[in-house]
């Protein structure tokens, strides 16, 4: 969030961004269903969070999206998530496990994962990349190498 201009609808910002991926990673570590924050209790629940958000709307648009999943954590079920964001639970995640021998290869995964759906973008595409839902997320390496969340 903290690369939305001043002033700007961040809704209609996150849209334009979302709308302009070829793929939306949805990074989901141990923490990500039961993230909270004092006002609203669980942040997914919360209309208003910008990782839901992001994940409505490719959802809505049709972007692939593709959970990632931390350190062997499980998929989120159906019932785990809010009604808007439910077909999370239906797509094909890969899991990464940033120690370790296996680093190397689940990046390799994902990233040949991307670039096939790269490969095949959807229809009236302009030039993409991707986009990253984290609860976590600031302005970080990711986002200086292209990968915005």
């Amino acid at each position: 969030m903290d690369d939305i201009p001043l002033g700007v609808n961040w809704r209609d910002w996150l849209d334009q961004q979302v709308r302009s991926s070829d793929v939306v990673l949805a990074v989901i570590g141990r923490d990500w269903l039961r993230a909270a924050d004092a006002a609203s209790g669980r942040r997914l629940d919360a209309p208003r969070d910008y990782v839901r958000t992001e994940i409505e709307i490719a959802l809505a648009r049709g972007i692939p999206l593709v959970p990632v999943l931390l350190e062997g954590v499980a998929m989120p079920l159906e019932p785990d998530l809010p009604d808007s964001i439910k077909a999370l639970a239906d797509r094909q995640a890969t899991t990464v496990h940033a120690a370790g021998a296996h680093f190397r290869g689940h990046m390799d995964r994902l990233i040949r994962g991307i670039e096939r759906l790269a490969e095949h973008p959807r229809p009236a595409a302009a030039p993409r990349r991707v986009r990253c839902a984290d609860q976590r997320s600031r302005v970080s390496r990711r986002q200086r190498l292209g990968v915005v969340s």
